[in-house]
C-alpha cells in the first residue's frame, strides 16, 4: 500500500508518495538550505543535530567513531518512523545558537554540535558559523585522531 503525504513549504505542495524516500528541494527555503526528507529511526531525532544513516536506511544521529556517514543537520525533532527535514548544504539557521562567527562548527556523540575542537576519536565538522546564530554547512573528510 503506498502511503501519500503533503508537505507544503512556502506555499509549495510536495507530495511524497512513499515515506522514506529521499526528497532533495532547495531554493525557495527561509534559510537557504537544500533539504532532504527522511524517516528516524530509533529512538528518534532531536532537532539540530548532526546526523547521519543507518543500516536500514533510517536517519540517527551522527556518531564521530564513524564521522564519514554525516549527511546534515537535523531541522525539526521527531519521534521513530516520523519525518525529519535535514539540512545538507548551504546555511541553517536557529534563533537559540550562539556561535562564534567564523569558527568551524563540529558534532560529538549524540549529534551534538560545538565549537570545542574534540580531543579523541574523531575531529569531525559540520561547517562553519557564519553569524551567531547560522552555519554553513561544509562536509569535510573526518580526521581520525591517532588513525
Amino acid at each position: 500500500m503506498t502511503t501519500r503525504t503533503t508537505i507544503v513549504i512556502n506555499d509549495s505542495n510536495i507530495e511524497v508518495v512513499d515515506v522514506g524516500t529521499t526528497i532533495v528541494f532547495g531554493g525557495a527555503s527561509t534559510d537557504n538550505t537544500s533539504t532532504i526528507m527522511r524517516t528516524a529511526g530509533a529512538g528518534g531525532i532531536n532537532g539540530h543535530r548532526a546526523v547521519a544513516i543507518d543500516v536500514n536506511g533510517l536517519l540517527m544521529h551522527a556518531d564521530p567513531t564513524v564521522a564519514e556517514s554525516f549527511i546534515g543537520i537535523s531541522k525539526n525533532a521527531a519521534v521513530t518512523g516520523d519525518l525529519v527535514a535535514v539540512a545538507v548544504r548551504d546555511s541553517i539557521t536557529e534563533p537559540a545558537w550562539a556561535w562564534t562567527p567564523g569558527r568551524p562548527v563540529f558534532f560529538t556523540a549524540g549529534g551534538l554540535l560545538t565549537q570545542t575542537p574534540p580531543t579523541s576519536v574523531c575531529v569531525a565538522t559540520v561547517g562553519t558559523a557564519l553569524t551567531p546564530t547560522s552555519i554553513l554547512i561544509v562536509r569535510l573528510t573526518p580526521i581520525f585522531i591517532g588513525a
